[in-house]
């Protein structure tokens, strides 16, 4: 009897054991596929990194390109745009501010035409 129990008790061990180490290889074969497809997706997480940092960089630049260019612009802009001239040239160039060249005004400022220019035409405000 004694060695029948123990075939019992040692089959009953085995059988315990293959169904534990079953479940453990099914269990392992789930979490590698898990890990294979979480490899996948750091992948593609990864390239989509590299993507959007080539992007930003790539924009950066056109911003960095485009301020300068608007400062460029702005320089020229405030250079053609606004002189300083004595206000013995602004007298001469229009006449003592002489009513007849007055090409408008506002509540702050007269506006008179420059004679001096030749095909441009330039204006002079006089703030009251």
């Amino acid at each position: 009897m004694r060695f029948k129990s123990y075939v019992r008790e040692e089959g009953k061990c085995i059988r315990f054991w293959l169904h534990q180490h079953t479940l453990s290889f099914h269990h392992l074969s789930v979490l590698l596929g898990q890990l294979s497809e979480s490899t996948g997706q750091y992948d593609w997480l990864l390239s989509e990194h590299d993507n959007l940092l080539h992007d930003r960089d790539r924009v950066v630049h056109e911003v960095e390109e485009l301020c300068q260019r608007r400062g460029q612009m702005h320089s020229v802009l405030v250079t053609s745009t606004y002189s300083e001239f004595s206000s013995s040239e602004l007298e001469s160039a229009t006449e003592n501010f002489s009513s007849s060249l007055k090409i408008g005004e506002g509540g702050f400022a007269c506006v008179q035409s420059d004679r001096t220019v030749g095909e441009q035409t330039r204006g002079a405000r006089r703030v009251r």
